[in-house]
């Protein structure tokens, strides 16, 4: 306990207050750009569901209340986590921003954490491990991601990017409890925070391991990872079945050929010495345009390390992260050949998100410059984690943050998204009837009377006096809706306009709920058991390990 808390004074400490400092420049309020009103206007759809006692994965607020499937195309850990934080905030009449702004600097600390750790662990170097997680933290591409992208799902995978290699790192020393515990959790947080981007990882991973054969294709080992991929898959299934099941059988334009992306627009995203070195002056940050500044300290470090890799101990790591670099640099620059790529790997959109890797692995290696220094290795820690943080602090005070209010802004159509992505494709191409329509239920044909109707997104409930009628329901299509007439279970298929439409045969009551689909019900049962039991073994593992060193300690 005394190792851990002189451990926590001296770096965690200091991680801490670093992130202090920059995210201090919140205080002045909120700057409203790039992805900012999509989150904020889910995130208040996600409230909503959560005041009625209902987490579901369709959302109130946008979509004209027509109930928004949010939940069921994007990864749900940045949306659901900063809902639980304003659910606390909120006893302390706290409002959506601070919990945004308290979102973000959890986000921000804990990648410093998990970035330390893995470099504490690999190379037992406290101080490397502080420089690095320095370097990570206030990578510019990261602060972007944070104060001028409000790209939340991107800033989360960078909390889970270090633990992964951590996992592995462990599995490479015989640890399995601790292999499970990082590489689980950091997988499943990745695909939970960002799928598309987690796929790259995956690549990167594989990579990585490659470079590390030899300590990877044992039998112990592939087994470890047999069982790390079933528990991964167990624990991200009520996110990725519900998707596949939408992918596959429905039509919506997320998955609409070059509606989301194109071999032309992810190519021209490449990047350039030009705007990976430009620095704008204050103001020139606008949402047309994304500039990029490469963090010109951690590049330098990283360069000495280069040059002086023979003194480097663990060379086959650090090669390894060397190489992972210099791919990710490829691939950012224009001569990679985007436009030859299969099109699920242009789900990225953008090249420039390449640079979450980047920071990762070269910031990595950056930090063990200070291995070259026998002496001082405090004071020039300290130059260069000022250099480093006073240049990020630059880039944040560029912003106009300014007290605001979600009233401005039209978060019913705004919260759809850039593309209105997730709109069923019926919906998106009657875009003019789903705007003029309003929340009545409507009579497609027969007729009748409709009464006590109790609309609560993604509920609702009414009363039906007719001999037979088809009617349209206030509800966008998607699978996964219960309806029931009268208690008894009724189907219901896509209107001509992409909303609810169903037969109802005669007078009733009409109860429509969101449970998911019945393979979505599955999935989490399954998890639910499979993470108790994981915890069980977990316990007992360490209750073994802890007894098998007690033992030890007394033979000696």
């Amino acid at each position: 306990m005394k190792k851990f808390l002189k451990d926590f004074n001296k770096h965690y400490l200091i991680i801490f207050l670093v992130a202090l400092i920059l995210f201090a420049s919140y205080g002045r309020g909120y700057d409203m750009r790039h992805d900012a009103v999509f989150h904020f206007a889910n995130l208040m759809g996600f409230i909503s569901n959560f005041e009625i006692f209902n987490i579901s994965k369709i959302v109130d607020v946008v979509a004209n209340g027509f109930g928004y499937g949010t939940g069921i195309f994007y990864p749900p850990l940045a949306h659901h986590a900063i809902v639980y934080i304003y659910e606390i905030l909120n006893i302390f009449n706290l409002n959506i921003f601070a919990a945004v702004k308290l979102g973000y600097f959890l986000s921000f600390l804990l990648s410093g954490i998990f970035m330390y750790i893995f470099v504490k662990e690999t190379f037992n170097n406290k101080n490397a491990a502080l420089l690095s997680a320095i370097f990570y933290m206030f990578f510019p591409y990261h602060v972007l991601d944070i104060f001028f992208r409000d790209a939340m799902s991107e800033s989360f995978i960078f909390i889970f990017i270090p633990l992964i290699f951590l996992g592995i790192h462990y599995l490479f020393n015989d640890d399995k409890k601790k292999f499970l515990l990082c590489f689980v959790i950091g997988y499943t947080g990745a695909i939970l925070s960002h799928l598309v981007l987690s796929i790259y990882l995956t690549f990167f991973v594989i990579l990585f391991l490659l470079f590390n054969f030899k300590k990877v294709f044992t039998k112990k080992n592939i087994l470890n990872f047999c069982i790390a991929a079933l528990l991964i898959l167990i624990f991200v299934s009520p996110f990725i079945v519900p998707l596949a099941q939408h992918m596959l059988k429905g039509d919506y334009m997320v998955f609409y050929p070059n509606h989301m992306f194109n071999k032309w627009s992810v190519d021209s995203t490449a990047v350039t010495l030009k705007t990976i070195t430009e620095i704008p002056e204050s103001g020139n940050y606008i949402a047309s345009y994304i500039y990029f500044t490469v963090d010109f300290v951690a590049l330098f470090c990283f360069i000495c390390v280069l040059v002086n890799f023979k003194k480097i101990k663990e060379k086959r790591v650090v090669l390894s992260f060397i190489i992972l670099t210099f791919i990710c640099a490829f691939m950012l620059s224009p001569l990679f050949p985007w436009d030859k790529m299969p099109s699920f790997l242009l789900n990225i959109q953008f090249v420039w998100r390449i640079f979450t890797f980047l920071a990762f692995f070269m910031c990595v290696v950056a930090g063990l410059v200070i291995l070259q220094f026998k002496n001082n290795q405090k004071i020039i820690i300290t130059l260069l984690a000022f250099l480093t943080i006073f240049f990020s602090i630059y880039m944040v005070n560029t912003k106009n943050f300014t007290s605001i209010s979600l009233d401005s802004y039209d978060l019913s159509t705004l919260g759809l998204g850039w593309q209105k992505e997730y709109l069923p494709r019926k919906a998106y191409n009657n875009y003019d009837y789903f705007q003029e329509r309003d929340n009545d239920i409507i009579f497609l044909e027969g007729e009748g009377k409709v009464k006590n109707v109790k609309n609560n997104v993604p509920n609702l409930s009414f009363d039906i006096k007719t001999k037979g009628a088809t009617i349209e329901l206030p509800r966008l299509y998607y699978f996964g809706y219960n309806i029931t007439l009268d208690e008894k279970e009724i189907d219901y298929k896509e209107s001509k306009n992409g909303f609810i439409q169903i037969e109802v045969p005669s007078s009733g009551m009409v109860e429509i709920t969101y449970p998911g689909t019945k393979l979505y019900q599955i999935c989490r049962i399954v998890c639910l058991i499979t993470i108790i039991v994981f915890i069980a073994y977990l316990m007992n593992l360490h209750k073994k390990l802890f007894r098998r060193r007690l033992h030890n300690e007394k033979n000696n």
